[in-house]
């Protein structure tokens, strides 16, 4: 398993903001909070994804860059992400 840090704009690790890698799959934490998914080409967000400005500038970068949080809004809405509750 991978585990790192988020890097902010000039290039420090951000405390609280991590991305895991395990077994095909990556995963956005916040804090203690998995926000986001990805596995076999699907991204799946958990429903509180929106939970700061914080977590969304990070959840941006994460899905890809340039995305703004109406992308991510749009994208939910055409399909293009899943949400479903990450945090069993």
């Amino acid at each position: 398993m991978k585990i790192y840090n988020m890097q902010s704009d000039n290039g420090q690790p951000v405390a609280n903001q991590f991305v895991c890698e395990h077994k095909g799959v990556t995963v956005f934490r916040s804090y203690a909070m998995v926000i986001a998914e990805k596995e076999n080409g699907t991204t799946t967000l958990d429903p509180k994804w929106n939970c700061s400005n914080a977590t969304t500038k990070y959840l941006c970068r994460f899905l890809g860059e340039g995305l703004k949080k109406k992308d991510i809004e749009k994208g939910i809405a055409t399909g293009a992400y899943k949400v479903k509750n990450l945090n069993n």
